[in-house]
């Protein structure tokens, strides 16, 4: 049985408290020991600091077969495949930003938006200078019509350390700046309307 340590970790590792919590750490151990794992093992290690894909055992090449896998769905236009497979890589190795930039993208498209968003922000927060969780954050904003949200996110991946960015990517933050600068002057030269008292 596992300790109240162990119950208050995993349940701030998922953001689950009380009776959520225990009830996350006796499905954990049960399911896990069906199987054949140490459930008590498994916390210990997520309680060090693991990953979950660590704390099972599953060794490295595991995240890079789904990832390589989920890259190529992703490809050829078969975001129904490459999205369950971003989703249990972020699940698995929840620090890799490359995976919620997957993940995101496959949610955008679906339009799932607000987990895009918390996709491509969780992708910022793990990589801060990574300038390409910003161009995505602002496709998303111009798809949302949130232009001031996306001008702010357009001027965070231009001043983003990163210079690993695709020609691609910088040539379409060139496109949407300039898109955004058009959005600006016609808002800004439109009359106000008249309103008959």
């Amino acid at each position: 049985m596992p300790e109240d340590k162990d119950i208050s970790t995993i349940g701030a590792r998922f953001g689950l408290k009380g009776q959520d919590a225990l009830m996350m750490v006796a499905l954990c151990s049960g399911l896990l020991q069906e199987v054949g794992i140490s459930g008590d093992q498994f916390l210990a290690r997520l309680e060090q600091g693991d990953d979950v894909g660590a704390a099972l055992g599953l060794p490295s090449e595991l995240t890079e077969f789904l990832y390589a896998r989920a890259h190529r769905w992703f490809m050829v236009d078969r975001v129904d495949r490459a999205e369950p497979l971003f989703r249990a890589l972020c699940v698995l190795d929840g620090q890799s930003a490359d995976y919620w930039i997957g993940l995101g993208i496959c949610l955008r498209l679906r339009g799932s938006l607000d987990a895009a968003a918390l996709a491509f922000s969780t992708a910022a927060r793990l990589r801060p200078h990574w300038a390409v969780p910003a161009f995505h954050a602002a496709e998303l904003a111009i798809q949302t019509g949130d232009y001031g949200g996306a001008r702010g996110y357009l001027a965070r991946f231009h001043e983003a350390p990163d210079q690993d960015i695709p020609e691609r990517m910088r040539q379409e933050a060139a496109r949407m700046a300039v898109a955004l600068g058009r959005h600006t002057a016609s808002a800004s030269n439109a009359k106000p309307s008249v309103i008959a008292r």
